[in-house]
């Protein structure tokens, strides 16, 4: 007995390669977890009365303790302040809370019993000064450990308001893209793991921004080799059926 394929079979066929599409284009990246100390909020706004409550939280998502005595926060391209004293510990899994005014902070935020929290109202009044900029933590050595570059704009973490807070994603996601690696937290979370955890851009009706479209370019690539495969077989058997 021969075997014909109607329409509705071949669009069956041509159903199940579009979501061999979606499921080959949503496949997640990989994990950016980071073996290095990371900026993981910024409550940086320098709006009225959230100026003086404004912070900056330093997290440890590697498996030993790290010194950081010494270190630094370096705003932009001023030398910044040793901000981080001498014996300055910060265990596995451990956040530091880097505030301008902790008074402020305290009438603003809670943090859970134990979180370190520095007062420095001199390298944060630099901070405090512009929407936008650039963070770095520098250790002891002049090495740049990590970065956040904030206020929106081209590469940077986006733009927050308040009460909100800018967000590195679960874990210590670091990708050194700071598009990517942070999101806007509608309520910060100062001393406690962040909220969301990092996900591809989604497809299927949801906008991806241009400068994202290159993380799903292979898959994509790969999906429209198997949609166009199936679509040519699909229309090869339709002709076979005519003939036959």
């Amino acid at each position: 007995m021969k075997q014909t394929y109607t329409n509705w079979k071949i669009a069956y066929l041509i159903i199940i390669s579009m979501t061999s599409v979606v499921a080959i284009a949503t496949i997640p990246q990989g994990s950016a977890a980071t073996s290095h100390l990371v900026i993981n909020e910024s409550y940086y706004n320098y709006q009225d009365v959230y100026e003086s409550a404004q912070w900056v939280e330093i997290y440890n998502p590697t498996e030993s303790s790290q010194d950081i005595s010494w270190w630094i926060l370096r705003f932009d391209e001023m030398k910044g302040v040793n901000v981080f004293p001498s014996g300055t510990i910060i265990d596995s899994g451990a956040f530091i809370i880097v505030t301008r005014d902790i008074t402020a902070f305290q009438s603003q935020f809670s943090v859970p019993d134990g979180t370190q929290v520095l007062d420095d109202d001199v390298m944060l009044e630099n901070f405090a000064a512009l929407p936008t900029g650039t963070l770095r933590l520098i250790d002891n050595n002049d090495n740049l450990v990590d970065h956040l570059v904030y206020g929106g704009g081209s590469g940077a973490a986006p733009f927050v308001a308040p009460p909100n807070s800018v967000a590195r994603y679960k874990f210590g996601y670091d990708t050194d893209q700071c598009w990517e690696d942070f999101y806007v937290e509608i309520v910060p979370t100062p001393g406690e793991e962040n909220r969301r955890e990092y996900s591809p851009p989604g497809v299927g009706g949801v906008l991806i921004p241009i400068d994202k479209l290159v993380l799903l370019a292979p898959y994509i690539i790969s999906a429209s080799i198997i949609l166009a495969a199936t679509v040519a077989t699909a229309v090869y058997v339709k002709r076979r059926n005519k003939e036959q």
